[in-house]
Parts: structure tokens; sequence; C-alpha cells
């Protein structure tokens, strides 16, 4: 649950985390391309994708109104458990073209804040590269949410070339590596706590 929350001071861990994440979607789209062109072509549009994704968006920004001070909104507070069901079955409603790649923006959106404040003060300077991911993340979730056929017009631009897929993928392949790597060596044993 701790790493949910916007203060979340574990840059090892998270750039673990995120670098695990990166070297598995990278490597199954590198080794089966066609399953993973199937699969990331059929996602804007994907019911059971966009059900999970517009929850887990949804239900960790409650999370956060809900263990952030408030100060006078703080009677508000019990009625948090209430909005979130009815918000969930509302966006399910009224925004179901591409809900999907809307969902994913929002998670794009919500998971640079714990990334920029475990990196914020810790001494390295590769601290720098996770920083440009967060922020790289948070613009283009903000711009998913707003035009979400951005994001299905980008996956159909990179499944579109068997070579584009495989550079972009490559990419993301070395970026794993590279987070993964430094959660190893640059940030760990100098962790701060915020």
């Amino acid at each position: 649950m701790t790493t949910l929350t916007p203060d979340y001071p574990d840059l090892p861990g998270i750039s673990f985390l995120l670098g695990t994440a990166f070297l598995v979607v990278s490597v199954f789209s590198l080794l089966r391309p066609a399953a993973a062109r199937k699969l990331f072509t059929a996602f804007p549009r994907d019911k059971a994708s966009a059900a999970v994704l517009t929850v887990l968006a949804l239900g960790w920004s409650y999370l956060w109104l809900y263990i952030m001070p408030l100060g006078f909104l703080i009677p508000v507070r019990p009625y948090i458990s209430v909005l979130f069901p009815i918000s969930v079955a509302a966006v399910w409603l009224l925004l179901p073209d591409l809900l999907s790649c809307r969902a994913a923006g929002g998670v794009l959106a919500l998971l640079p804040t714990p990334l920029i404040s475990a990196a914020a003060w810790h001494p390295s300077p590769w601290r720098y590269a996770v920083l440009a991911v967060a922020y790289i993340m948070a613009v283009a979730g903000m711009c998913y949410i707003a035009w979400p056929w951005m994001l299905r017009d980008n996956i159909s631009f990179v499944w579109s070339n068997p070579r584009r897929a495989a550079a972009f993928n490559s990419a993301v392949m070395c970026l794993g590596i590279l987070f993964v790597v430094l959660s190893f060596t640059a940030f760990a044993g100098a962790d701060l706590q915020t």
C-alpha cells in the first residue's frame, strides 16, 4: 500500500519495478511480435482492459484523496468511498469510446508522482533519468486522457511496420535494463527518506 502513496521514498525499488515492467513488455514484444501486435492493436477498444485500468486509476486517485491532508475538506472524507463506485459507473457509461486509452492515460498521469518523489532528493545524478521518464509519462498520460485517439494512433504507428516495432521495443528494453541496473548500482544504498 505504501507504494501507491504520492510520497514513496524507495528509488531503488521503484526503479527496479519500472525497469522490470519495461523489460517484460519489450521482451514479450520482441519474442512474440505477432501476438504482441494483435494484443496492442486490440487494446484501445478492449473492454476488459478498460474496466481494469479505470478501476485502478480511479481507485488510486481516490486513495490519494483519502490519505492527503485536506484541511477544511476533512468532513467530506467519509463520502469519498461513496463517490468511487459512482465515478467508475459514470466513466463506464459516459466515456465508453477508447476508454482503455483514457484509463491508461490516467495510470500514466498518476505513476510519475511516486517516481518524482523518490528521485527528487536522491544524491545520484542518474536520478535525472528517472525524472525524465516520469515527466514524459505524466505529459503522455494527460494527453491520452484528453485525446485518447493519440494512444490508438501511436500504437498503430509503432505496430504498422515490423522494423519500427522492433526498434521501439529494443529501445524500451534498453531503458528497462538501465533502470534495473541503476536500482542495484547508483540508487542502492544511498536512498534518502523524505
